[in-house]
């Protein structure tokens, strides 16, 4: 099965995730892949992964919000998460959790995982609570992740 959000099993990500090597090693391979491909959103995923692994968490941000431009660039909506609503996100989208838009909710729901490990924990509400609110679902509070 390939995980489409940047583990083991992607096209992609296979060749750069080799075991073995230093984690500078792997670091330069992910930086590579994610040059090589700027449009494949499970290399961020990947990098956010690594980064949050190493406790890299300033990494891990940039790598997530970054992230979330490439979802939103292509998924034709504004990466800015406090603008987004029910107006301007179609939210059958969101429910279907496809594409884009699953990854951009997954990208915010790690974001917060990020804020509350930096101690940033209204940060982190306010982003769960934005994802409660677009997709009307009460799955993701308090299940971040980090």
């Amino acid at each position: 099965m390939v995980d489409r959000l940047g583990g083991p099993g992607h096209p992609v990500l296979e060749p750069v995730l080799t075991p073995g090597g230093t984690a500078a090693a792997t670091e330069r391979r992910l930086l590579e892949a994610r040059r090589q491909n700027p449009t494949c959103r499970a290399i961020y995923f990947a990098l956010y992964r690594f980064y949050r692994g190493a406790n890299r968490l300033d990494e891990a941000e940039a790598t997530l919000r970054c992230a979330l431009r490439e979802a939103a660039r292509q998924g034709g909506f504004t990466s800015d998460w406090t603008l987004l609503n029910r107006d301007n996100v179609a939210t059958s989208r969101l429910r279907a959790g496809e594409g884009p838009v699953r990854f951009f909710c997954a990208a915010l729901k790690a974001l917060a995982g990020v804020k509350r490990r930096r101690r940033f924990t209204g940060e982190a509400r306010a982003i769960l609570a934005k994802l409660e609110q677009l997709t009307s679902a009460r799955r993701w509070r308090d299940e971040t992740s980090g």
